[in-house]
C-alpha cells in the first residue's frame, strides 16, 4: 500500500481537487500489479471541516469527479507519519511540512517536480480567480497526477 498525502494551504481547492482526481484516476486505470494507492489531503493553514470551494467542486464535476463531500483538515504530524508520499503544491507548503516534521524530508516533494522532474510546474492557488482559473488548475492537476500514477505503478513493478 502507498499512502499519498496532498498538501496545500486551506485544503478547500488544490489539495482537495488533487485527492479527488487521484482517487478517480486509480479507480479508472486499474493496472496489473498496481499497488493499493490511498489518497488523502490536508492544508498547512486549514480550518477543519470546511467544504471544498464551489468552484473546485464544479471544476471536478466537469470530469466526473465528485468532491462535494470533502471536508478540510489541518495538517498534523500524525498525518505525515502515516503517509508514504507527501505531494505539496508550492515551495511554501514544503517548508511548512518540514517545520512541522523534519523527519518527513525524504517523503515530501513538490507535485510538479515529482511528476515531471526538476522543472515541473508549481500549482498556483486559484482561490478567488473564478471558474476558468479552477478549470486550468484542474487540467494541470490531471496531467501531473497521471504522471504520478504512472511513476508509482512502475515502482511497484520493479519491487
Amino acid at each position: 500500500m502507498v499512502r499519498v498525502l496532498f498538501v496545500c494551504t486551506g485544503n478547500t481547492c488544490r489539495s482537495a481537487m488533487a485527492e479527488g482526481v487521484f482517487r478517480h484516476l486509480v479507480e479508472q486505470r486499474p493496472a496489473e500489479g498496481q499497488p493499493t494507492l490511498v489518497a488523502a489531503s490536508a492544508g498547512t493553514h486549514a480550518t477543519d471541516g470546511l467544504p471544498a470551494s464551489p468552484d473546485a467542486v464544479a471544476a471536478c464535476r466537469e470530469i466526473g469527479v465528485d468532491i462535494h463531500d470533502h471536508r478540510s483538515r489541518r495538517l498534523t504530524r500524525e498525518m505525515l507519519a502515516q503517509s508514504d508520499l507527501v505531494l505539496v503544491m508550492e515551495g511554501e507548503h514544503r517548508r511548512a511540512v518540514l517545520e512541522l516534521d523534519p523527519k518527513a524530508a525524504g517523503r515530501v516533494h513538490l507535485l510538479g517536480e515529482f511528476a515531471s522532474g526538476p522543472d515541473g510546474p508549481g500549482v498556483a492557488d486559484p482561490l478567488g480567480q473564478g471558474a476558468a482559473r479552477y478549470h486550468e488548475t484542474l487540467l494541470l492537476l490531471e496531467r501531473l497526477l497521471a504522471q504520478v500514477w504512472q511513476k508509482l505503478v512502475k515502482r511497484a513493478h520493479r519491487s
